[in-house]
């Protein structure tokens, strides 16, 4: 049985991690990450970029451009995005998931919605370490993923992996925006002791075989393309 009185003593130590320094640690780690993979010299004032993000919109409030498009887990949970296709240019993802069968569903509608070329970064949490232990911190809570099956199960949806950034290579205890600032350079050296990592991968069609591309909707998702889409689609 739920326990509503553990739930609530969660969702308040959660609340109070966001308006700690740790929290803000954390917002600069991340937003480091979206920028050098996303943004790159363009900056977060970057107007022209269409931006959607999934999942937790408190952790990349202030990193992300004005006019981003934020989605709930709930809208996660029903697996669809009510945007029509390639609406995005970059898509960031960050414990969106609470079960992983949720996964492909919703990963089939980011394809859609996302532009040919267009990158998603998909921020998880590692499942073994000091900030998934800690249910103080939004790590602590959602689904984790090991990095390389995370990355394997996104090449399955079609999506083409490009890199891993590992993150939060302290403990909760010793994290500080000082360290947030310099973690970049001993990704080698402390990866083991990873609290979040980020997998960026593309939306490529180009280098797929027709026949590949006509497979890539579902029957749902595909009687709701576009009529451009499909006739790109078809083999």
């Amino acid at each position: 049985m739920l326990n509503m009185k553990e739930v609530n003593k969660n969702i308040d130590e959660v609340e109070a991690f966001y308006a700690g320094p740790t929290a803000a640690a954390v917002k600069l780690s991340f937003a480091r990450i979206v920028k050098d993979e996303l943004f790159g010299a363009k900056g977060l004032g970057s107007v022209s970029l269409r931006v959607l993000v999934a999942g937790d919109k408190d952790m990349f409030a202030g990193v992300v451009p004005k006019g981003t498009s934020f989605v709930s887990n709930e809208d996660v949970a029903r697996g669809e995005l009510d945007f029509p296709d390639c609406s995005f240019d970059e898509v960031i993802i960050f414990n969106a998931f609470d079960e992983k069968r949720l996964l492909d569903g919703f990963m089939r509608e980011v394809w859609r919605v996302l532009e040919d070329g267009g990158k998603v970064l998909f921020f998880a949490p590692s499942p073994i370490s000091f900030w998934r232990i800690d249910k103080r911190t939004p790590l602590g809570s959602g689904l984790s993923f090991c990095p390389l099956k995370l990355w394997f199960r996104l090449a399955r949806l079609r999506f083409t992996p490009l890199k891993v950034r590992r993150a939060l290579l302290l403990p909760p205890r010793f994290y500080d925006a000082k360290w947030a600032e310099r973690e970049a350079k001993y990704q080698f050296w402390l990866a083991p002791l990873a609290g979040a990592f980020a997998v960026l991968c593309e939306k490529r069609l180009i280098a797929m075989p027709p026949k590949v591309r006509a497979r890539i909707f579902s029957p749902k998702v595909a009687s709701s393309a576009s009529p451009a889409t499909t006739a790109f689609l078809k083999p």
